[in-house]
């Protein structure tokens, strides 16, 4: 089924990993103070902004390959962060220079 509202994972603190894929999602903050998470998939879904994943200190991986997201900025204050999944159609992407994550291009065939 299709998922839209995040809300019901607002009081789940001990998630470690999550895949929202191919989901309708719009507003990320019930996503926000997730202390265990340490892998989001947010491939394909309809998310446009990364606002609201700035605390989240355990996560390590992000994958938001084919979705509109277009700036990584959001995402600087994640110290754990080590990759974020893009996808080609999602370029030219912005995210500051300084930041401490590598940004991996997924080629599908």
């Amino acid at each position: 089924g299709k998922l839209s509202d995040l809300s019901l994972f607002e009081n789940m603190l001990k998630i470690e990993s999550l895949e929202l894929v191919c989901q309708p999602l719009g507003d990320l903050s019930p996503l926000s103070g997730k202390e265990l998470l340490r892998t989001l998939s947010l491939a394909g879904s309809t998310v446009s902004s990364l606002n609201g994943l700035s605390d989240l200190p355990r996560l390590e991986r992000l994958d938001v390959a084919h979705t509109s997201v277009k700036d990584l900025s959001p995402l600087l204050s994640l110290a754990s962060l080590k990759t974020v999944t893009v996808s080609p159609e999602m370029l030219p992407l912005s995210w500051p220079a300084d930041a401490q994550f590598e940004v991996v291009l997924s080629i599908d065939r």
